[in-house]
């Protein structure tokens, strides 16, 4: 699965590290795959974060996306 996100900055500061990342610990049978790397986002800027998800197994899970910006 690929998820992805398109965050724009509408302030007037630059955004310093701006991360998409899955919460952990992930369900049994859930794996990253791959993760986009923090950005730095200046005003008026836009970016999208992908990230990709591996499922070994057929079923419902549940977990969190987290945003982290310094």
């Amino acid at each position: 699965m690929t998820i992805t996100y398109e965050l724009e900055n509408t302030g007037k500061t630059i955004l310093k590290a701006v991360d998409v990342v899955l919460g952990t610990p992930l369900p049994q049978d859930v794996s990253l795959v791959e993760a986009a790397l923090p950005k730095d986002l200046a005003p008026g800027a836009a970016e999208k974060f992908i990230v990709k998800v591996k499922f070994d197994k057929e079923g419902t899970y549940n977990f969190a996306n987290q945003l982290y910006i310094k």
